[in-house]
């Protein structure tokens, strides 16, 4: 136990992220993953910046992963299985290769609204774009993107041969 204070600095970690019994403070700091295959973050804290800079390999969370500032795909992906990466209300997501393969929660704020969700699976990057005319009350929509047909494709008037075989579940906490 103990308390690690990043400062304005940038931290490499070359293996898994666990705090236990001590306390991060992101203040400032940049923590890049960079290891050599499977890596994993297991305690929810609070990151300021976080990048993703993975030659191979990706990131697994076992917990939810919270980004204040500037999420960066520089490559390499999130595996978020039943939890989220969950950017907070000034958190963006700058990005050259690599996304969340799972479920991405952003801040929609009031007013004419636009955001991007860099989603998509373990192998293909399938972004979903949302546009809102008008936002009365701000909250929060979390995203995932589902490889194959939707469950109910023979029940709609999609002709399923000319489909793009992916669909996106949007799930919405508060926005109005």
């Amino acid at each position: 136990s103990g308390t690690f204070v990043g400062g304005n600095f940038t931290h490499t970690i070359g293996g898994d992220w666990l705090v236990t019994g001590g306390t991060f403070t992101n203040t400032g700091t940049t923590i890049e993953f960079n290891g050599a295959g499977p890596q994993s973050i297991s305690s929810t804290v609070n990151f300021n910046d976080l990048t993703i800079n993975k030659l191979s390999g990706s990131i697994t969370g076992l917990s939810d992963i919270v980004v204040d500032g500037i999420l960066n795909f520089t490559q390499g992906n999130i595996i978020t299985g039943s939890h989220k990466v969950i950017l907070g209300s000034s958190g963006t997501v700058v990005r050259s290769s690599g996304h969340v393969a799972g479920n991405l929660q952003k801040f929609i704020a009031t007013g004419p609204t636009a955001q991007s969700f860099e989603v998509g699976d373990t192998t293909l990057y399938t972004p979903l774009d949302v546009l809102f005319g008008d936002v009365t009350t701000g909250g929060n929509l979390c995203v995932s993107a589902t490889k194959g047909e939707h469950p109910h494709i023979a029940t709609s008037s999609i002709d399923s041969l000319k489909s793009v075989n992916r669909y996106w579940t949007v799930i919405n906490t508060g926005t109005v």
